[in-house]
């Protein structure tokens, strides 16, 4: 290539060059504009997600405070009571619930709540004949037979076989003998704060083993002032399971 001809082509390409340069510098710009507004949006998006999660759990909470507890000698309707605290009473947004946490089973004999992690079984003899073999929604306290729906629902045996095969298998568990008002002072060891849960360090017969407060404190009530057995974990992850002539609860441990 003659001389000129390369000194031409260098002009000419340092001049697209500084073309590219500037459009490159022009593309940054716009990109980093790009991401100044898709980290706003981002924020704004969580922000929205977040108020509506707690607008939700404001609702329930307030649902949940207007049903009422109070147990008042009724054998049935306080055994659905009790069962109902273990159900899951609480929406959790995007989750998808199986039908059994939100509402106590019914049979010939007993009724069970469970929410998953802990399980209640109440023996009695006063369920009506036409509540047998059916499911009720926890929040009810009246009507009870309007609210009545039939058991054949899919998983729903399997479900309450799992259950009772899961209190039989710790039925070997060491057990101790005492009034549920005594248990705190028996048991407790320490208490912790871990994202958004109280958590209580129980030590069983050597073993510690770290629980919900919340739910513990529930167990309890179902159980209060009773004599009860309490059934020790033989290790950190086996649940402790709580009976007294009539009921049987288990509750699930927490990894800390």
């Amino acid at each position: 290539m003659h001389k000129i001809k390369i000194q031409e082509r260098i002009k000419y390409l340092e001049i697209l060059l500084d073309e590219i340069y500037a459009e490159h510098a022009d593309i940054e710009g716009r990109i980093l504009d790009l991401e100044g507004d898709l980290f706003y949006l981002e924020n704004e998006e969580a922000g929205i997600i977040k108020e509506i999660k707690d607008l939700k759990t404001r609702l329930s909470n307030m649902v949940v405070s207007e049903v009422d507890d109070t147990l008042t000698g009724d054998e049935f309707r306080d055994a659905f009571i009790k069962c109902s605290w273990f159900c899951r009473r609480q929406a959790v947004l995007d989750d998808v619930v199986p039908y059994w946490y939100e509402h106590i089973r019914i049979t010939n004999s007993r009724l069970v709540g469970s929410d998953g992690y802990r399980a209640i079984s109440i023996k009695c003899d006063s369920i009506p004949e036409n509540l047998k073999n059916t499911y009720i929604r926890w929040d009810v306290r009246n009507n009870f037979t309007e609210n009545a729906n039939p058991t054949s629902i899919v998983g729903a045996s399997n479900y309450l076989k799992t259950l009772d095969k899961l209190m039989q298998q710790y039925n070997d568990n060491k057990i101790l003998l005492i009034n549920e008002s005594k248990f705190k002072e028996m048991f407790y060891h320490e208490s912790r704060k871990q994202s958004d849960k109280n958590i209580i360090i129980l030590k069983l017969l050597g073993v510690k083993v770290a629980f919900n407060q919340d739910y513990l404190e529930t167990m309890l009530r179902a159980f209060k002032n009773m004599d009860i057995e309490v059934y020790c974990p033989e290790c950190w992850h086996e649940p402790i399971m709580i009976r007294s002539q009539y009921q049987s609860a288990l509750l699930l441990p927490m990894r800390l």
